[in-house]
């Protein structure tokens, strides 16, 4: 695995996360039918989500197409993240407010990683496809 290029992304991602937790922290400050647990925890899981699609690129390295596997990897990753968002509103009992919080949140934070992504998939993508 090329760890530079993999610490990058994921100090890149550690960058986003806090900036989105911040930001949801105040947006539940000012609104009191935000609560901020639900909140954060969609921009963590999304986060682990963000984290889970560029290492299929490197464990791959040189098979392939990058984008076919990056592509795969969205298929898989937007179906886990359905059945997770599923299984909270089901089972959660969530307030309609939580929910809400959840998903909005949940929605923005999805593509600001997926920006972190693709920028780094765009940056990479020649060293992706040698098998060094």
């Amino acid at each position: 695995m090329d760890s530079p290029f993999l610490s990058t992304y994921s100090k890149k991602i550690a960058l986003v996360m806090v900036l989105l937790a911040v930001a949801a922290g105040a947006v539940s400050f000012r609104l009191e039918t935000y609560p901020i647990a639900f909140a954060t925890g969609a921009v963590v899981f999304m986060a682990i989500n963000a984290l889970g699609a560029i290492y299929p690129l490197y464990f791959f390295r040189g098979k392939g197409n990058p984008l076919n596997v990056y592509m795969v990897g969205m298929i898989v990753r937007l179906g886990l993240i359905g059945v997770v968002l599923i299984a909270v509103i089901v089972k959660g009992g969530l307030s309609q407010n939580a929910l809400l919080a959840m998903t909005l949140t949940a929605m923005v934070s999805f593509i600001a990683y997926l920006g972190v992504e693709i920028h780094h998939f765009l940056r990479h993508t020649a060293s992706l496809m040698s098998r060094a």
